[in-house]
């Protein structure tokens, strides 16, 4: 009959070290310096104006499941935000309740999924620039709490991201011409 508060006890300690474990940084990931980014961020835009850019940029985040927060043709800017909500899985709910169960309630002291809203919010600035336009393009994430408080926010640097947008936004302004 003893034996049962010991193995507990022997699960939950296991579980709060596995949780104070840290974890190894990537090596094969290198952060960008502030000129890279920038430069990731930025396409110029042969014989397009500026207005045409913005028209093209707005279609081609509002195919992305953005909502135009605000757009000002004299700045040349554009706001957009995408949000999405995720919710613990009924897998995740179920091995809660479970490990709860099975460890006298003390599991229930660790942090688990909680219901949190991700926002992506997208900034874009349209520059005439000589014969063409300067798009320049920024993706920043907040992670919102139940109550809507941001929690955490970062920008998004990833190279491959900004990529597949300006090739996007090609693909629009070609089908725009063919119009």
């Amino acid at each position: 009959m003893r034996a049962h508060p010991v193995i507990a006890l022997a699960f939950a300690t296991t579980l709060l070290a596995e949780g104070c474990a840290t974890a190894t940084a990537d090596s094969s990931h290198v952060p960008l310096s502030p000129v890279a980014v920038r430069e990731t961020q930025t396409r110029f835009l042969d014989h397009v104006d500026s207005t045409r850019a913005m028209k093209v940029l707005i279609d081609t985040l509002q195919d992305g499941q953005f909502t135009i927060d605000r757009a000002d043709a004299a700045l040349g800017l554009i706001v957009g935000t995408r949000t999405t909500a995720q919710r613990a899985s009924t897998g995740e709910t179920v091995l809660k309740w479970t490990t709860i169960c099975f460890t006298y309630g003390l599991s229930a002291l660790l942090p688990w999924t909680k219901n949190q809203t991700t926002q992506i919010e997208a900034s874009a600035n349209v520059t005439p620039a000589g014969d063409g336009s300067r798009v320049r393009i920024t993706f920043n994430r907040r992670i919102l709490d139940s109550k809507g408080r941001i929690k955490r926010g970062e920008p998004i640097t990833d190279p491959a991201l900004y990529q597949d947008i300006f090739e996007l936004m090609g693909r629009s302004l070609f089908i725009a011409e063919g119009q």
